[in-house]
């Protein structure tokens, strides 16, 4: 009975011992895991938190519209690092009067994260400054609107025009193209939807593996999770979202989301001639073979055309918000700012200054 009785004690104690490593790892692993946090290695950890936000907080699903997802209106969102407001049409920024005020002109800006300023708070965007500088510059009153929406391709930003930019009564409107522009949105998510089906190639199912094991953590572990997807990304650009590599990858043809962006382009040029407004097509790139593209048919088209893009010595410079997220920081829309007054006055979007 005693040796028994020993084992059983044997058994316990080797029990106890096994749960207290167990213990100890789960610890270590938390204790990991608020450390990524705090440290926010690459800026993972605040890009995938705000990023959450954003798709929890802010976007709602509107399948049967061109915009296919919006945000909502009337928010303000705590995101790490800023506060995240949209008026009552879901644009970000103030809330303006409709109808336009007398003697107010308006600049609606479209575009995709570019535009919306992702990372940054609303004052610190290049459509908020603009305002600023622009009623400076002039001496008119301008109010500036920001219809630039997360991972939106030009039809859906033809969409937002459609839907919500018009009822601002825009005295201008700019677009600010981005290469993933051509990027379709709604079929990047079709495509992931039936990826069991497609035909995809050995890259695309190995990035599209690898993500959902790596997704496996993502609710237990949030933070350490961010910095190995962005680690993951960094090996294979296949793997970010809403990129040309990943379109590529999962065999979505760009030459396809040229000729609508095209179509979409022609169109804002229309709804410009029978509004009454000007209209004009702002590159954030500069040098690359959709630039050319995009500028040759810009010309062809009549319609006024600049690059935004920044300067060698402005990119020397720590102009965007971290590794992990390469959108302008604050000094990045200080520039872009500039960039964008200069682009209204070469292309005569805005009389007086080009003086």
């Amino acid at each position: 009975m005693g040796r028994i009785n020993r084992v059983e004690c044997l058994h316990v104690r080797v029990l106890l011992r096994v749960l207290a490593v167990l213990i100890g790892l789960l610890l270590a692993v938390l204790a990991i895991e608020g450390a990524v946090y705090l440290l926010d290695p690459y800026g993972a950890p605040t890009q995938a938190h705000n990023g959450r936000v954003y798709r929890e907080s802010v976007v709602e699903l509107d399948p049967e519209s061109a915009r296919i997802f919006r945000h909502k209106p009337d928010l303000a969102v705590e995101m790490r690092g800023h506060l995240f407001r949209t008026d009552s049409r879901g644009m970000r920024g103030q809330e303006l009067e409709t109808p336009k005020p007398e003697g107010v002109k308006r600049l609606v800006f479209l575009g995709d994260s570019v535009v919306l300023g992702w990372g940054v708070a609303d004052e610190d965007t290049f459509v908020s400054r603009t305002q600023t500088a622009l009623s400076a510059a002039t001496g008119e009153p301008w109010e500036t609107v920001n219809a630039g929406h997360l991972l939106h391709d030009t039809t859906q930003e033809l969409g937002v025009l459609e839907e919500v930019g018009l009822q601002y009564e825009p005295d201008v409107l700019v677009l600010v193209f981005v290469e993933n522009d051509v990027v379709s949105t709604r079929a990047v998510f079709e495509l992931q939807e039936r990826s069991g089906d497609a035909e995809l190639s050995e890259e695309a199912v190995r990035v599209l593996k690898r993500t959902r094991q790596l997704s496996l953590i993502q609710p237990y572990l949030p933070n350490l999770h961010a910095v190995l997807e962005f680690l993951f990304v960094q090996s294979s650009p296949a793997g970010q979202q809403g990129s040309a590599e990943h379109a590529e990858e999962l065999g979505l043809s760009l030459e396809a989301g040229w000729t609508a962006a095209q179509e979409s382009i022609r169109r804002m040029k229309a709804l410009a001639a029978e509004r009454g407004f000007r209209f004009g097509v702002f590159d954030y790139r500069r040098g690359t073979p959709l630039s050319g593209k995009l500028a040759a048919f810009c010309a062809a088209e009549s319609i006024p055309y600049a690059s935004i893009a920044f300067t060698e010595e402005e990119e020397a410079q720590d102009i965007t918000n971290s590794p992990a997220d390469m959108h302008a920081n604050e000094l990045g829309h200080r520039f872009l700012t500039e960039h964008i007054l200069e682009a209204l006055g070469t292309t005569g979007l805005v009389t007086g200054l080009d003086e």
